[in-house]
């Protein structure tokens, strides 16, 4: 690639002093020619050694996680979850609007490892539905609410066994229900609450229909005791 980047800034200024000579070209170049195409190899040089610099200044990051599955090394709970169909951006006057509607989770972390952590792994994590889909963490909307919570806690590292304030941002469907919280690897599965759920039913809670229907078809089942009962 370096030496594509040299032949690209070399090319130019020959192309150039080519044309520029005319007739005379086929007669080679002068030494002020020559002169020119030196110091534009010199500039490319330079031009590439920062470059290189620059990408040996870049630093390695640290590891994210504790190795190990992330419902081994984080205990993880609900602390609260909301709906919103957009977010405020205080870089812009205009609010994130979300495809379907936004998934605010706020949840309370602990590290459960020896060592301290630089950061909780919130990207690994994932909302499966009812219908068995899956929904990836939206960085940018995960980015732009958490602008917007200054109780969101930011420690230069996680400690162990302290818990810390953090929070994710999914986009999923309006009529999506049955969610549950879930790690890349399933070592993680909590059920979302009511409130964040389509038809206001969490997983693995039946609904007000289901209930009735359960409980007259057990009314049906024992006789005894519907004539039992008084009047």
């Amino acid at each position: 690639m370096g030496r594509r980047l040299a032949l690209g800034w070399f090319g130019v200024p020959v192309l150039a002093i080519l044309v520029g000579c005319g007739a005379d070209a086929g007669r080679g170049l002068s030494s002020d020619e020559w002169a020119t195409i030196g110091a534009y190899q010199q500039e490319v040089s330079v031009l590439q050694t920062q470059v290189g610099a620059a990408i040996t200044a870049v630093p390695t990051p640290a590891p994210a996680t504790p190795a190990g599955p992330l419902g081994a090394g984080w205990q993880v709970t609900i602390a609260k979850a909301t709906r919103t169909a957009s977010l405020t951006d205080p870089a812009s006057p205009t609010p994130v609007q979300a495809r379907g509607v936004y998934l605010v989770l706020r949840l309370n972390v602990v590290n459960s490892g020896l060592t301290p952590v630089t950061r909780f792994p919130w990207w690994t994590l994932r909302v499966r539905d009812g219908a068995g889909r899956f929904f990836t963490p939206q960085q940018g909307a995960t980015v732009t609410y958490a602008a917007n919570a200054p109780d969101l806690d930011r420690p230069e590292a996680f400690q162990p066994g302290l818990t810390y304030r953090a929070a994710v941002v999914f986009d999923v469907p309006a009529t999506a229900g049955g969610l549950r919280l879930q790690a890349q690897d399933g070592s993680l599965d909590l059920p979302l609450p009511a409130a964040v759920q389509a038809n206001g039913t969490p997983e693995g809670t039946p609904s007000a229909a289901a209930a009735v229907a359960g409980i007259a078809m057990s009314a049906a089942r024992s006789p005894s005791s519907a004539r039992d009962a008084p009047i």
